[in-house]
């Protein structure tokens, strides 16, 4: 599990202390800075990755609200605070929580369940991003790793322990589960038709009744989801 690297900017000293204790207690996460003023922290987040900061609102010199805007891409904040009326400020400007202090070590893990649960799905659609905008896949044949260009797949085919793979020019054998292959297709051009099958959208000819062509090959559509896979093939493409 990767650590959330995070820093600590409050120009409270006991506040800083605190916080130590809190982070060192939660293996998640990873202290790369305290910083009692936000000039100092600025300098840090300019050369090292980070992750969270648990900001301070009210701080002399530049506040945290005044830190925070400054920022092009700021990393998650969860605000710290000894006036509740300035936690509103802090939602304003997204943070994902705000703790009043003292706060104890339980609001405190509420706050960092918070995080983890924004990092978990950030990670999702960083993944799948990178998978939709991915041309190539490899896969493994014997002792080699085979690269197949996703725009050359016509469609897959489950059988048994293995998988086969259907191109343009050739077709691979491959020891793999249907639902791993699926993961690796760009889920806006790849659709799950049967139990058996995944169709390449795109290189669909036609469709017959219960069956999708695509070049020479029939290929059985599933016959509870028809509906719902025909809907997503012919999308806002239908004259």
């Amino acid at each position: 599990m990767m650590e959330t690297k995070c820093i600590i900017v409050d120009d409270e000293p006991i506040a800083r202390s605190i916080l130590k204790d809190y982070i060192s207690r939660d293996e998640r996460l990873q202290l790369t800075g305290s910083f009692k003023s936000a000039a100092e922290a600025l300098l840090h987040i300019h050369n090292q990755p980070t992750d969270l900061i648990f900001l301070d609102i009210k701080m002399p010199g530049i506040s945290g609200i005044e830190f925070l805007k400054s920022l092009k891409t700021p990393p998650i904040i969860i605000f710290t605070t000894a006036f509740r009326e300035y936690a509103t400020d802090g939602f304003d400007l997204n943070a994902i929580d705000y703790l009043v202090k003292p706060f104890s070590s339980d609001r405190f893990l509420q706050a960092i369940n918070k995080v983890a649960e924004a990092l978990k799905h950030s990670s999702k659609e960083v993944e799948t991003e990178r998978k939709d905008f991915a041309t190539s896949i490899f896969v493994k044949d014997g002792t080699k790793l085979i690269q197949i260009g996703i725009d050359d797949i016509l469609y897959v085919e489950a059988l048994r322990e293995y998988i086969k793979i259907v191109t343009r020019t050739k077709k691979y054998l491959v020891h793999q589960s249907m639902k791993s292959v699926e993961e690796k297709l760009p889920s806006h051009n790849f659709i799950r038709i049967h139990k058996s099958y995944i169709a390449a959208i795109n290189k669909i000819h036609s469709i017959e009744g219960n069956m999708i062509v695509i070049g020479e090959h029939m290929l059985p559509i599933s016959r509870q989801l028809k509906e719902e896979i025909i809907d997503r093939i012919t999308k806002n493409r239908t004259i």
